[in-house]
């Protein structure tokens, strides 16, 4: 067998290096891109974080007003003009939400004045479990040291631990309200006109068409969402103030609003409403089962419309990971509070439908 001639060996050995020096080229090319994307992902939720006072009430009232749309359409093939239309959903909501706020607000208050009782009535009727209670109080003690005289394990402000926090965001300040229904109003007015900004804002007709589909493609995902959401929350309210209704929980109307509302925070609002349930239940009634009665069927009653019923409704419009849906839920309320997990599902559909536009699923399939 011959040998290779010095020439050939030596253009071997230099395409070789070429080889190592463009595969070390591009290794650094991707670092420095990942790199890049990152510093800019960083800095984005940055500005989100801290601009959060003027953009959260901005993004919801463009989510509220992405649902109204239909609304919108419906009305304006009657020749109704959009700006009348704007004006008579934005008053309608704001209206709801005052009467909705000033039903509330005294029992709520009431509720809230006998927090301080809470620990000492909770204590008084879990006498079962004294013992553990005692050996939990006796291994906190040898952790932070001695309690005060007086303070107990069961001593707890349920109130004004959790359910206080959150109806503090839930009632934001006024230049917040002030900016969300102004930007509804003129978001809704202008919806024509900033369609037609955002479609002739790209360059060729094939473009404008993939923005076009997008844009009706995203309204009828998030406004069907939004519908069958809405029905299946007014269902649970009903079902919630029937519930405190037979059980003899007071105000059983002001219990089914507050389910209504508080079932749109995915997880977190199911929670609180049995929590606040169970609270009440404990300061009304005797026996730890009666107070318990109406949380467990709240409890059974949103395992089934959460595994059962809003899966195969909503399934067939979005699919939606169960998985995405909590990590969503999760990171937005961390991130903006109880108006990040309002705003969480609606920020991940348009995402989803945005995603699905950008790569279709025929472009994604493997030929055989």
């Amino acid at each position: 067998m011959s040998k290779p001639s010095p020439r050939a060996a030596g253009a071997t050995a230099t395409l070789a290096s070429n080889e190592v020096k463009a595969s070390k080229h591009y290794l650094w090319d991707g670092a420095a891109r990942v790199a890049t994307v990152g510093m800019f992902l960083i800095l984005l939720f940055a500005a989100l974080y801290w601009a959060q006072p003027v953009l959260m009430p901005v993004i919801l009232a463009l989510v509220v007003g992405i649902v109204l749309t239909p609304v919108l359409t419906f009305a304006g093939r009657y020749g109704i003009p959009h700006w009348l239309t704007a004006i008579a959903l934005v008053g309608s909501i704001f209206a709801s939400l005052s009467f909705a706020v000033v039903l509330m607000a005294d029992p709520i208050g009431e509720w809230i004045e006998k927090a301080p009782e809470f620990g000492k009535v909770l204590q008084q009727k879990l006498v079962v479990f004294d013992r553990p209670l005692e050996a939990m109080k006796s291994l906190r003690e040898s952790i932070t040291g001695p309690s005060k005289p007086g303070e107990g394990l069961l001593d707890i402000d349920l109130f004004g631990t959790f359910v206080r926090p959150i109806l503090g965001v839930l009632t934001p300040a006024i230049g917040q309200i002030v900016m969300f229904f102004a930007t509804l109003l003129f978001f809704l007015a202008g919806r024509e006109g900033l369609r037609r900004r955002f479609v002739t804002f790209w360059g060729n007709r094939q473009d404008r068409l993939y923005a076009l589909n997008f844009l009706g493609d995203m309204e009828r995902t998030v406004a069907g969402y939004f519908a069958v959401i809405t029905a299946i929350n007014l269902a649970m309210g009903v079902l919630l103030s029937v519930t405190a209704y037979l059980v003899g929980l007071p105000n059983p109307l002001i219990w089914g609003i507050l389910g209504f509302i508080l079932n749109f925070l995915p997880y977190i609002g199911p929670a609180v409403t049995m929590i606040m349930m169970f609270a009440v239940g404990l300061m009304v009634f005797e026996s730890i089962v009666q107070a318990l009665a109406a949380p467990v069927v709240y409890l059974v009653a949103s395992i089934i419309e959460g595994e059962l019923i809003t899966p195969s409704i909503v399934g067939m419009r979005l699919a939606l990971s169960p998985l995405l849906v909590f990590l969503a839920v999760a990171f937005w309320t961390w991130f903006w509070g109880p108006f990040g997990a309002l705003l969480a599902v609606p920020l991940l559909i348009i995402g989803t439908v945005a995603i699905n536009h950008i790569y279709p699923s025929e472009a994604a399939r493997l030929p055989a």
